[in-house]
């Protein structure tokens, strides 16, 4: 597998969904089109999972996707 490192500059031409094969699909130019806005953003956020990563109080928690009896077992280790 081959990474690629998706910039301001190649953005256009790179595939960046895996559920949608077409460049030219409405979903895909939005969200190039906001990921544009936020790529230097997105590429200084402290974990490489950003999408289902949890923090608490500043700490990496998880990049699990949560169940809601995973994130109640969390919250109990947390004390809340």
């Amino acid at each position: 597998m081959e990474l690629v490192r998706v910039t301001r500059e190649n953005i256009e031409t790179e595939h960046i969904c895996c559920a949608i094969a077409n460049n030219k699909d409405i979903q895909v130019m939005s969200k190039k089109c906001w990921l544009k806005e936020r790529i230097e953003q997105a590429q200084n956020v402290p974990t490489p999972f950003t999408t289902f990563s949890l923090f608490y109080q500043g700490e990496f928690v998880t990049h699990e996707i949560l169940s809601e009896k995973k994130f109640e077992k969390i919250l109990i280790s947390k004390g809340l």
